[in-house]
Protein backbone atom coordinates (compact mmCIF):
# COMPACT_ATOMS: atom_id res chain seq x y z
CA UNK A 1 0.00 0.00 0.00
CA UNK A 2 1.02 3.64 -0.30
CA UNK A 3 1.80 3.93 3.41
CA UNK A 4 3.85 0.73 3.62
CA UNK A 5 7.30 0.90 5.19
CA UNK A 6 10.10 0.87 2.60
CA UNK A 7 13.88 1.04 2.38
CA UNK A 8 14.87 4.47 1.12
CA UNK A 9 18.60 5.05 1.67
CA UNK A 10 21.73 3.00 2.34
CA UNK A 11 25.01 4.20 3.85
CA UNK A 12 28.35 2.47 3.37
CA UNK A 13 31.93 3.35 4.32
CA UNK A 14 32.32 5.44 1.15
CA UNK A 15 29.04 7.33 1.31
CA UNK A 16 25.26 7.34 0.95
CA UNK A 17 23.26 5.71 -1.83
CA UNK A 18 19.67 5.60 -2.94
CA UNK A 19 18.22 2.13 -2.55
CA UNK A 20 18.84 -0.07 -5.60
CA UNK A 21 19.29 -3.65 -4.42
CA UNK A 22 20.19 -5.18 -7.76
CA UNK A 23 22.94 -2.66 -8.60
CA UNK A 24 24.44 -2.32 -5.13
CA UNK A 25 24.50 -6.06 -4.51
CA UNK A 26 26.02 -7.13 -7.82
CA UNK A 27 28.09 -4.25 -9.24
CA UNK A 28 29.82 -2.67 -6.26
CA UNK A 29 31.88 -5.51 -4.82
CA UNK A 30 31.61 -7.99 -1.94
CA UNK A 31 31.48 -5.25 0.70
CA UNK A 32 28.06 -4.22 -0.59
CA UNK A 33 26.72 -7.77 -0.58
CA UNK A 34 27.56 -8.19 3.09
CA UNK A 35 24.76 -5.84 4.13
CA UNK A 36 22.20 -7.86 2.16
CA UNK A 37 23.63 -11.11 3.56
CA UNK A 38 23.10 -9.82 7.10
CA UNK A 39 19.56 -8.66 6.37
CA UNK A 40 18.74 -12.07 4.87
CA UNK A 41 19.69 -13.91 8.05
CA UNK A 42 19.29 -11.51 10.98
CA UNK A 43 15.57 -11.50 11.76
CA UNK A 44 12.96 -13.18 13.94
CA UNK A 45 10.36 -13.76 11.21
CA UNK A 46 8.43 -16.95 10.54
CA UNK A 47 7.30 -18.19 7.14
CA UNK A 48 3.84 -19.74 7.01
CA UNK A 49 1.84 -21.18 4.15
CA UNK A 50 -1.81 -20.16 4.06
CA UNK A 51 -4.23 -20.49 1.17
CA UNK A 52 -1.51 -21.78 -1.10
CA UNK A 53 0.76 -18.76 -0.61
CA UNK A 54 3.73 -18.14 1.66
CA UNK A 55 3.58 -15.24 4.13
CA UNK A 56 6.10 -13.71 6.50
CA UNK A 57 4.87 -13.22 10.06
CA UNK A 58 6.52 -10.78 12.43
CA UNK A 59 7.72 -7.19 12.69
CA UNK A 60 6.80 -5.20 9.52
CA UNK A 61 10.26 -3.60 9.55
CA UNK A 62 11.93 -7.01 9.47
CA UNK A 63 9.60 -8.07 6.64
CA UNK A 64 10.72 -5.02 4.64
CA UNK A 65 14.40 -5.74 5.30
CA UNK A 66 14.11 -9.41 4.35
CA UNK A 67 12.28 -8.50 1.15
CA UNK A 68 15.13 -6.08 0.39
CA UNK A 69 17.70 -8.81 0.99
CA UNK A 70 15.90 -11.29 -1.24
CA UNK A 71 16.17 -8.95 -4.20
CA UNK A 72 19.92 -9.54 -4.14
CA UNK A 73 21.55 -12.87 -5.02
CA UNK A 74 22.78 -15.03 -2.16
CA UNK A 75 22.27 -18.26 -0.25
CA UNK A 76 20.40 -18.71 3.03
CA UNK A 77 22.32 -20.64 5.68
CA UNK A 78 20.86 -22.66 8.59
CA UNK A 79 20.53 -20.95 11.97
CA UNK A 80 22.33 -22.42 14.96
CA UNK A 81 21.48 -19.93 17.71
CA UNK A 82 20.39 -16.36 18.37
CA UNK A 83 20.64 -13.57 20.95
CA UNK A 84 17.25 -11.91 21.25
CA UNK A 85 16.52 -8.20 20.96
CA UNK A 86 15.46 -6.24 24.01
CA UNK A 87 15.13 -2.56 24.88
CA UNK A 88 18.41 -2.56 26.81
CA UNK A 89 20.55 -4.32 24.18
CA UNK A 90 18.93 -2.53 21.21
CA UNK A 91 20.22 -5.20 18.86
CA UNK A 92 19.46 -8.73 17.60
CA UNK A 93 22.04 -11.34 16.62
CA UNK A 94 21.73 -14.66 14.79
CA UNK A 95 24.43 -17.34 14.51
CA UNK A 96 24.43 -19.28 11.23
CA UNK A 97 26.43 -22.17 9.80
CA UNK A 98 27.99 -21.12 6.48
CA UNK A 99 30.38 -22.96 4.14
CA UNK A 100 33.19 -20.86 5.69
CA UNK A 101 32.24 -21.64 9.29
CA UNK A 102 29.96 -19.99 11.84
CA UNK A 103 28.99 -16.37 11.19
CA UNK A 104 27.18 -14.04 13.57
CA UNK A 105 24.86 -11.54 11.89
CA UNK A 106 23.84 -8.52 13.97
CA UNK A 107 21.49 -5.58 13.45
CA UNK A 108 20.17 -2.80 15.66
CA UNK A 109 20.69 0.78 16.77
CA UNK A 110 24.04 2.24 15.72
CA UNK A 111 24.70 3.33 19.32
CA UNK A 112 24.47 -0.32 20.39
CA UNK A 113 26.49 -1.82 17.54
CA UNK A 114 29.22 0.72 16.81
CA UNK A 115 31.10 0.19 20.14
CA UNK A 116 31.31 -3.54 19.31
CA UNK A 117 32.90 -2.96 15.89
CA UNK A 118 36.62 -2.98 15.14
CA UNK A 119 36.41 -3.08 11.34
CA UNK A 120 34.26 -1.80 8.50
CA UNK A 121 33.39 -3.24 5.09
CA UNK A 122 34.53 -1.35 1.99
CA UNK A 123 34.30 -2.07 -1.75
CA UNK A 124 37.58 -4.00 -1.51
CA UNK A 125 37.00 -5.80 1.80
CA UNK A 126 37.18 -5.07 5.51
CA UNK A 127 39.55 -2.49 6.99
CA UNK A 128 40.17 -1.14 10.48
CA UNK A 129 37.39 1.15 11.70
CA UNK A 130 39.07 4.40 12.73
CA UNK A 131 37.77 7.16 15.01
CA UNK A 132 37.12 9.29 11.91
CA UNK A 133 35.17 6.42 10.35
CA UNK A 134 33.02 6.11 13.45
CA UNK A 135 32.20 9.82 13.32
CA UNK A 136 31.19 9.55 9.66
CA UNK A 137 28.71 6.81 10.51
CA UNK A 138 27.30 8.80 13.42
CA UNK A 139 26.89 11.84 11.17
CA UNK A 140 25.20 9.70 8.50
CA UNK A 141 22.79 8.27 11.06
CA UNK A 142 21.88 11.78 12.22
CA UNK A 143 21.33 12.99 8.64
CA UNK A 144 19.06 10.05 7.78
CA UNK A 145 17.12 10.51 11.01
CA UNK A 146 16.63 14.22 10.33
CA UNK A 147 14.90 13.19 7.09
CA UNK A 148 12.43 11.20 9.18
CA UNK A 149 13.91 7.75 8.54
CA UNK A 150 14.30 4.87 10.95
CA UNK A 151 17.97 3.89 10.91
CA UNK A 152 19.47 0.46 11.56
CA UNK A 153 23.12 -0.62 11.60
CA UNK A 154 24.27 -4.00 10.27
CA UNK A 155 27.40 -5.91 11.29
CA UNK A 156 28.86 -9.43 11.29
CA UNK A 157 31.81 -11.57 12.34
CA UNK A 158 33.17 -15.09 11.96
CA UNK A 159 32.74 -17.03 15.20
CA UNK A 160 35.13 -19.90 16.06
CA UNK A 161 33.37 -23.10 17.12
CA UNK A 162 34.81 -22.84 20.64
CA UNK A 163 34.08 -19.12 21.18
CA UNK A 164 32.17 -18.43 24.43
CA UNK A 165 28.65 -17.09 23.88
CA UNK A 166 29.50 -13.95 25.85
CA UNK A 167 32.16 -13.04 23.27
CA UNK A 168 30.09 -13.53 20.12
CA UNK A 169 29.07 -9.87 19.88
CA UNK A 170 32.61 -8.49 19.88
CA UNK A 171 35.13 -7.63 17.20
CA UNK A 172 32.31 -7.04 14.71
CA UNK A 173 32.72 -5.69 11.19
CA UNK A 174 30.29 -2.86 10.37
CA UNK A 175 28.63 -3.37 6.98
CA UNK A 176 26.48 -0.24 6.73
CA UNK A 177 23.28 1.57 7.64
CA UNK A 178 19.77 1.25 6.26
CA UNK A 179 17.33 4.16 6.33
CA UNK A 180 13.67 3.13 6.25
CA UNK A 181 10.72 5.38 5.53
CA UNK A 182 7.74 4.58 7.76
CA UNK A 183 4.97 6.93 6.60
CA UNK A 184 2.55 8.34 9.14
CA UNK A 185 -0.85 6.71 8.72
CA UNK A 186 -3.27 9.11 7.00
CA UNK A 187 -5.69 9.22 9.95
CA UNK A 188 -3.04 10.41 12.43
CA UNK A 189 -2.96 14.18 11.63
CA UNK A 190 -6.75 14.52 11.94
CA UNK A 191 -6.74 12.50 15.18
CA UNK A 192 -3.97 14.65 16.66
CA UNK A 193 -5.82 17.80 15.58
CA UNK A 194 -9.04 16.59 17.18
CA UNK A 195 -7.19 15.96 20.44
CA UNK A 196 -5.70 19.45 20.45
CA UNK A 197 -9.10 20.99 19.70
CA UNK A 198 -10.54 19.09 22.65
CA UNK A 199 -7.77 20.35 24.94
CA UNK A 200 -5.98 16.98 25.10
CA UNK A 201 -2.18 17.21 25.18
CA UNK A 202 -0.61 14.90 22.57
CA UNK A 203 2.63 13.16 23.53
CA UNK A 204 4.58 10.97 21.09
CA UNK A 205 6.52 8.05 22.55
CA UNK A 206 9.11 6.43 20.27
CA UNK A 207 12.04 4.07 20.38
CA UNK A 208 13.55 5.67 17.28
CA UNK A 209 16.44 8.13 17.09
CA UNK A 210 15.40 11.52 18.60
CA UNK A 211 15.94 13.23 15.21
CA UNK A 212 13.62 10.71 13.55
CA UNK A 213 10.93 11.41 16.13
CA UNK A 214 11.32 15.16 15.69
CA UNK A 215 11.07 14.92 11.90
CA UNK A 216 7.95 12.70 12.07
CA UNK A 217 6.33 15.02 14.63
Amino acid sequence: TQNRMRVKRLYFADGEYGYDAARLATEDGPGRRRLFEIARHCHALREVVAGGSTRLLGDPMEVTLLEMARQAPGATYPRRDEIAFDSDRKRFSALHATPDGQVLYCKGALEAILPLCTAVETRDGAIVLTAAGRERFRAAESALAQDGMRVLAFALRAVPADAPRGEWESGLTLAGLVGLEDPVRPEVPDAAGACRTAGIKVIMVTGDHPQTGLAVA
